[in-house]
């Protein structure tokens, strides 16, 4: 299986280990070859955006300013303030810096990291 493959499979379990709903798995949402999982979660005491998540799986090698950027128009699309990113190699340290000043609530995963879920060993 591949790493992307088993990184989504992981994805998947971890939103709905959190209580989400998963509303749709898309592949090229964002014009690339990308993978974006959308869960909800249908609890009254989730009001505004904070019932939404969103996860990507980065396209380039590295997660720079530019893909944050992007991920926070599509966030604002969906109407979802958090958001979990799973980047390939690396993450830019401008990118890491600009994520502590957002009123977003942003989770970073390496491709490595979602190998396996650790909560279902």
């Amino acid at each position: 299986m591949s790493l992307e493959i088993q990184a989504i499979k992981v994805l998947y379990e971890m939103i709905l280990d959190r209580g989400y709903i998963i509303d749709y798995i898309d592949k090229d949402y964002v014009d690339r070859e990308s993978y974006c999982i959308k869960g909800t979660k249908n609890n009254i005491e989730h009001i505004n955006n904070s019932n939404t998540i969103l996860c990507f799986i980065n396209e380039d090698d590295k997660l720079n300013i530019q893909g944050i950027k992007d991920r926070i128009s599509i966030m604002n699309k969906e109407g979802s303030t958090k958001c979990i990113i799973v980047y390939r190699s690396s993450v830019t340290s401008s990118a890491k810096k600009s994520l502590e000043t957002l009123e977003y609530d942003f989770e970073l995963f390496g491709l490595h990291e979602l190998q396996l879920n650790i909560t279902r060993h």
